[in-house]
């Protein structure tokens, strides 16, 4: 909820594997699905794919193929600034999709694909290929791209009010360059169904919140992955605007340490949730989290590495806190990896 004392609805669920962390999480989901939201699970190891069914919902499997179209530019884009945002996108998905490029062979791939605007209506890699000038570049990317193109590209029904990017396929086989030019996808397609839903409140006089929920945060919130970076940095900040929470999922108040340049951003997240929900975790850390989230006098939390499965703290507010037992969901089924 929001009101004067809770400025945003946005989550954190900390807990060590087995805590009952991700249970939670997927129980929560199931509650705010009947409410008139939109659900958005960006889900690293493939755990929520039967709640998405279950949820009559979509499931994106993030496979070798490009799961969204990246050259698609919306009608609002055209415009020179917007369009050359857009190319700054793609330049920076080259390179991580062509480890093997070096600098100027990722500006030559920029300058075809510049070119395939110009010369056809509907953009794609095949058409980028062709207009290729250099052929040690066109040698490189030649075979990766066939790849990647390969097989037909599922149409997203915009209707679905549960999607679910199932990521488990592509994490397992630590391609870094590839995981990270689908994410950086991922993102995108997140944040245009946010701006989406901004107009769909408009039209429809609507107050539907959007709901973002990234398990294994820790992956993400990497100096390493700094597009997923920036994107929970400012989503934290910004989602309360456009009628959304977000819900991080993740193993240790550690995760959203970093150091130097990066530890504004990974740290932002954190403290820009309003409530907490802490499991079990390591004993050397349930210090640090009362530090973090309390601040009334007195004997603050209880020793939160004894918690029991399925037992949390749940912190409302900084000052208000209370130890809940998690009831066995008759949906436990589909919880279920």
């Amino acid at each position: 909820k929001r009101d004067s004392r809770h400025l945003n609805s946005n989550l954190v669920i900390l807990g060590t594997p087995g805590s009952g962390k991700s249970y939670c999480a997927k129980d929560l989901l199931m509650n705010l699905s009947v409410k008139d939201s939109k659900i958005m699970i960006l889900d690293i190891e493939g755990e929520y794919k039967k709640l998405c069914e279950h949820l009559h919902g979509e499931v994106r499997t993030i496979r070798h193929t490009i799961p969204f179209d990246p050259f698609e530019i919306n009608n609002s884009d055209v415009c020179e600034f917007k369009f050359l945002m857009h190319m700054e996108f793609l330049k920076a998905l080259y390179q991580q999709l062509f480890q093997n490029l070096n600098l100027e062979e990722i500006e030559e791939l920029t300058n075809a694909t510049r070119r395939a605007y110009e010369e056809v209506d509907k953009v794609s890699f095949l058409k980028v290929l062709e207009r290729i000038e250099a052929k040690g570049v066109y040698n490189k990317v030649e075979p990766i791209i066939r790849r990647i193109s390969n097989g037909d590209r599922v149409e997203s029904n915009e209707n679905r009010r549960c999607v679910c990017f199932d990521f488990a396929r592509v994490f397992e086989e630590k391609d870094s360059g590839l995981f990270n030019a689908y994410l950086m996808l991922t993102i995108k397609e997140i944040e245009k169904t946010i701006f989406e839903n901004v107009e769909y409140n408009k039209i429809h006089k609507s107050n539907r919140k959007v709901i973002v929920l990234i398990d294994e945060s820790h992956i993400l919130l990497d100096e390493s992955r700094k597009t997923a970076l920036e994107f929970i940095y400012l989503l934290s900040k910004r989602i309360r605007k456009y009628d959304g929470m977000m819900i991080l999922v993740t193993q240790s108040l550690r995760d959203f340490q970093s150091e130097g340049k990066y530890e504004k951003k990974t740290m932002s997240p954190l403290s820009a949730a309003q409530y907490a929900m802490i499991f079990k975790i390591p004993q050397g850390e349930w210090k640090d989290v009362e530090n973090t989230f309390i601040t009334v006098k007195g004997e603050g939390l209880c020793d939160i590495s004894t918690l029991k499965r399925g037992e949390m703290i749940f912190i409302e507010d900084r000052n208000e806190f209370s130890l809940i037992q998690l009831e066995k969901s008759d949906k436990e089924e589909i919880f279920k990896i």
